[in-house]
């Protein structure tokens, strides 16, 4: 119908990746963009177990880049350009497409004379309010979580609201988010120590994610899981706190890990089964 960017919107866990993999099967070359280290490495997973193929890597030093499929950070990527023909990939595949708005992915992009630019998000807004339609033609599908659960696609969900008794009256809203640096206002003891007291009441057999303002916050409250004997560990992007990332998840995926809290890195996209309850602190 004439549309060369179309967007796939999946809730979280309806499949995504799956879907799309499908559709690349039909295509020649593929690059497959995405934005964190942990997402290279899944992405490149799945489309090795589906297609039987593994994916060429564009990060760091790595441009492999003569393979069926091309797995890129969008970071490396666009510092690259120069060193990849234009008609390289028929078919270009943006993960996450709403954080796509970005310079470098743009550029990234339009470098490329590709047949088809497929998006893939599960959530076509942004809280900043640019529109997709800077870069792509039209949502093509469009499933919720709602259609997910109702089609046994996803679990129900069991939301627990903890009141804490801490005013966010204070806290002013910077472009439809909550400001990070007067969010840090609910980092203090007393509200930790109710978290993981709440979490052993509702959760305490269940891999659990916890998603925390700033790093001092996920290392603060790390350390109320622990001193309460609860084996937790944080991610976040410092790498001199946090040397040893992929040997962390590692651990959290063989169960050595109950609690994994974490700094915006295990959000848009990362993908693991068994995560069975989500500590929004």
């Amino acid at each position: 119908n004439g549309i060369k960017r179309p967007i796939m919107v999946f809730a979280t866990g309806l499949g995504k990746t799956f879907t799309a993999t499908t559709i690349a099967e039909r295509f020649n070359k593929i690059l497959w963009i995405t934005h964190t280290e942990e997402l290279i490495e899944q992405s490149a997973g799945v489309i090795k177990e589906q297609s039987g193929i593994a994916p060429g890597i564009i990060k760091q030093e790595k441009l492999q880049i003569n393979g069926k499929y091309t797995v890129a950070s969008i970071q490396t990527l666009w510092r690259r350009l120069d060193k990849i023909p234009s008609n390289h990939f028929d078919l270009i595949i943006v993960d996450e497409c709403d954080l796509a708005m970005a310079r470098t992915w743009a550029n990234a992009i339009d470098h490329f004379d590709s047949k088809l630019v497929l998006g893939l998000t599960a959530t076509p807004e942004r809280a900043d309010g640019m529109s997709l339609g800077q870069l792509f033609d039209k949502i093509v599908i469009e499933k919720d979580i709602k259609f997910g659960i109702d089609n046994k696609y996803l679990c129900e969900l069991d939301a627990i609201r903890i009141k804490t008794g801490l005013s966010l009256d204070s806290v002013r809203t910077t472009a439809g988010e909550l400001n990070q640096k007067d969010l840090r206002l609910i980092d203090i003891p007393e509200r930790n120590n109710l978290i993981v007291q709440k979490w052993k009441e509702y959760a305490i057999d269940r891999p659990t994610l916890a998603f925390c303002v700033d790093v001092q916050h996920a290392m603060n409250l790390n350390q109320a899981f622990l001193d309460q004997g609860i084996k937790s560990s944080f991610v976040v992007a410092d790498q001199q706190l946090c040397p040893n990332r992929k040997e962390r998840m590692a651990a959290f995926k063989a169960r050595e890990i109950d609690v994994m809290i974490n700094v915006s890195i295990l959000t848009a996209g990362y993908d693991y089964a068994n995560i069975g309850a989500i500590v929004n602190a």
